[in-house]
């Protein structure tokens, strides 16, 4: 049976997924060696090493992330990018990257277990832009509701898979150690 909603954030006026006949949590792929990896690297990390108690995001765990209101991702962000981390970034030519993603109800510092690494800007703006558009929308993963005052909605959960990825990856060097 389909999933269907009206929401017209996700492109067009609705739709529906379709689980072959039962429900799931779908899976947001992302390459270690891909055209994304540096943002691979640093999300591996943050699921498996910046948070050694919940894991967010890493299915092996069993908490996957939530999709966050569009309106707080950007507040998620500036959070762990603050705006001394991120001009240290753009003075290396880089961008300011965390985990988990800011577009999630995991995401900002009010969790304390996320990983913040500078990676290349067009990694890091692509990549977000390719979640949108190729997970989130196609998906139809719904943001949480959160800002009319009634009890809030969570979001959708989903999970984040790093293809190609060593047994034992090297270690990501955080935003706090430039």
């Amino acid at each position: 049976m389909p999933r269907c909603d009206s929401e017209s954030y996700l492109a067009g006026s609705g739709g529906c997924v379709h689980y072959l006949g039962h429900s799931a949590i779908p899976i947001y792929n992302i390459d270690y060696n891909g055209d994304y990896a540096e943002v691979a690297r640093n999300a591996l990390y943050g699921m498996t090493v910046g948070d050694p108690v919940y894991h967010y995001g890493n299915i092996q765990y069993g908490n996957p992330l939530t999709r966050e209101a569009n309106y707080l991702a950007g507040e998620n962000r500036a959070s762990i990018c603050t705006s001394t981390i991120r001009s240290k970034a753009s003075a290396l030519g880089l961008s300011c990257d965390e985990y988990p993603y800011a577009s999630t109800e995991q995401g900002g510092s009010s969790n304390p277990r996320f990983s913040c690494a500078f990676v290349p800007l067009d990694q890091n703006t692509n990549q977000g832009n390719h979640m949108n558009t190729t997970f989130f929308m196609p998906q139809r993963i719904l943001q949480a509701d959160k800002d009319d005052g009634s009890p809030v909605i969570h979001g959708d959960p989903f999970w984040v898979w790093v293809t190609g990825a060593p047994t034992n990856p090297p270690p990501v060097k955080q935003c706090s150690t430039y």
